[in-house]
């Protein structure tokens, strides 16, 4: 195969390709039958499962400075399916109601308290969002548009996924053990 430079290069032949045991990946010669599995839903109040969070950078612009940013991926039933939404919640004291919302929403934060983020309790809680369409590039697409308060009645957060740590017999850390 001649590759960008002009010179012929010899590429590396992939193993026999399984395309039952391949997690939803295709074969260069694998039949194909859907045009799309794109759901919009109807903007609205929405059930949402955080699933992931991604800590970034916001290099600042005209009306905040640089912070830090943290996307919150969002699993949001509907009525026409599930999809996944990313929700950016940026770390600065101008989007400090916004970042209140979110922990109020999914029950970490009390109204009128004082609270420290915990990042890393947040994949697993569930709340009510509202959902909106936003349209780029002559395309529409949902987006979150505000976290929504628990309601009366709304059971206690629970995370999904519960982790637990043992100590090693013998005392757990030891320099130089990996």
């Amino acid at each position: 195969m001649t590759n960008y430079y002009g010179y012929y290069e010899e590429v590396p032949t992939a193993p026999a390709f399984d395309e039952q045991n391949a997690g939803g990946a295709l074969g260069w010669d694998s039949e194909i039958e859907n045009e799309s599995n794109f759901i919009l839903l109807k903007p609205g109040e929405y059930d949402f499962q955080v699933v992931d969070l991604i800590r970034g950078y916001y290099n600042g612009g005209d009306k905040m400075g640089p912070c830090p940013k943290a996307t919150v991926v969002m699993t949001v039933r509907g009525p026409e399916g599930e999809v996944q939404l990313k929700h950016n919640l940026y770390l600065h004291t101008k989007c400090e109601g916004l970042l209140s919302a979110f922990f109020l929403g999914i029950g970490m934060k009390k109204h009128g308290e004082r609270l420290r983020m915990d990042w890393d309790n947040v994949i697993g809680k569930t709340g009510r969002c509202m959902v909106g369409i936003r349209t780029y590039n002559g395309k529409e697409y949902n987006e979150v548009k505000s976290i929504l308060d628990r309601r009366p009645g709304d059971p206690a957060p629970q995370n999904q996924q519960q982790m637990s740590f043992q100590v090693p017999a013998g005392g757990g850390y030891k320099a130089g053990q990996f």
